[in-house]
């Protein structure tokens, strides 16, 4: 018997979807978190040379606006003070320097690259983009990107949400061995529950406001 590292509950058997290579993954019944087995997650080593692999780079439009899609979509919600925490920046803190640009406050943390780069305990404003379909150890790294929240201060998360699971197989998402947890929208009202966090908003694909009451 398997149990969900979100909220351990127990995982039959039974509750498994396979990926396009044939490797089960479990569905856990109660917070509808899809995972990786922990025998099939990557080593840090492993992880570490498949995110250096990535061209992020603040010379590529795409990519900035891609980054900068959680910040529009939250200005439509929150007004946005300045006092934020890119919460896995990656090696390339490019969120953060443009941030910066906009005349914001901004620290860029990352547990591999930048594991110095909060300089606060706790910020009013979080950004966690692309980042927490890689926890492993879900409930904890979740408590702890929750720590860092201040009363009254807001998370915005984006990671691409599984809606079908039957189109589950073919989803590109799945394919990167570094994508350990998959996320349904009531993933997230599970979180907020579990974590005394309000879900504020989601767009019910890939983002997330959560609110610190």
């Amino acid at each position: 018997m398997r149990l969900c590292p979100l909220c351990s509950s127990e995982v039959p058997s039974e509750n498994t979807v396979r990926g396009n290579s044939g490797r089960a993954f479990g569905i856990c019944p109660l917070c509808q978190l899809v995972f990786r087995p922990r025998r099939d997650r990557p080593e840090r080593k492993v992880e570490r040379l498949r995110y250096l692999s990535h061209e992020n780079s603040a010379d590529d439009e795409g990519y900035v606006k891609f980054l900068l899609r959680p910040f529009h979509w939250a200005q439509n919600f929150i007004e946005i003070k300045g006092d934020i925490l890119d919460y896995g920046c990656g090696y390339a803190p490019v969120f953060a320097e443009q941030m910066r640009q906009r005349g914001y406050s901004c620290d860029g943390y990352d547990p591999l690259f930048f594991p110095e780069g909060a300089h606060k305990d706790q910020y009013p404003e979080i950004f966690c983009m692309e980042t927490v379909e890689h926890f492993h150890d879900t409930y904890a790294e979740w408590g702890k990107l929750m720590n860092f929240m201040s009363p009254g201060g807001y998370l915005i998360v984006m990671t691409d949400y599984w809606l079908d699971l039957a189109a589950f197989p073919n989803w590109y998402y799945q394919n990167d061995l570094t994508h350990t947890s998959f996320y349904h929208p009531s993933t997230m009202e599970y979180i907020a529950k579990a974590f005394d966090r309000e879900l504020l908003q989601t767009d019910g694909k890939r983002l997330a406001l959560f609110h610190y009451p």
